[in-house]
């Protein structure tokens, strides 16, 4: 089985905890951001990751290119595309709207997953009487 390699790559997450925390993403190729999403989880008491994902971000569809890189803040606030300090990498701001810290516990992970956004699927719950 070929297993496709990820054409956007998780850097790391700066500041956690704090109301600067952010999540870093590099394009490894051409992409649709419409396509990932970024997740938070807890751990279990023997340190390893659980699956409680507490918060998920559901990215737009946006096309950016190879070599772009991406922030995700936890904090609220609008686009807008900027540089790297060499001022010539693209740089992409995106907020996930939240008025408090996401990454703030030991042993947090974020988690990018690769969802293509015409394949997912959902299906409404109705309330129980």
């Amino acid at each position: 089985m070929n297993t496709p390699s990820p054409r956007l790559k998780l850097v790391n997450v700066r500041d956690p905890g704090t109301e600067n925390e952010r999540v870093m993403m590099r394009a490894v190729d051409d992409l649709d951001l419409g396509n990932y999403i970024v997740t938070d989880t807890t751990y279990n008491q023997d340190g390893t990751v659980s699956n409680k994902v507490r918060h998920v971000y559901e990215f737009a569809p946006k096309n950016i290119k190879k070599g772009d890189y991406v922030v995700l803040r936890s904090k609220a606030g609008k686009y807008k595309l900027g540089t790297l300090d060499d001022n010539v990498t693209p740089l992409h701001y995106l907020y996930w709207g939240l008025n408090y810290t996401i990454w703030n516990e030991d042993g947090d992970n974020a988690w990018l997953l690769f969802a293509q956004r015409n394949l997912r699927q959902s299906v409404a719950v109705a309330p129980s009487k």
